[in-house]
């Protein structure tokens, strides 16, 4: 089973947005979703920093 990482990154707490993607992720059976939420992001220097580890972790 193939592994996909989500990055869900908001400036509020990001729930409606990580309900969408789980929604979205049921879809495929086939997939497991690994999602992470960052919420209230509120700088550039933290959001490079999630950015970073997301090219890491091919998000």
């Amino acid at each position: 089973m193939k592994t996909q990482n989500i990055f869900i990154i908001s400036d509020s707490s990001g729930a409606t947005a990580q309900t969408l993607a789980q929604t979205t992720a049921s879809q495929f059976p086939n997939i497991k979703a690994e999602i992470r939420r960052f919420p209230f992001i509120q700088t550039s220097s933290i959001l490079k920093g999630i950015l970073n580890l997301a090219l890491t972790k091919q998000a």
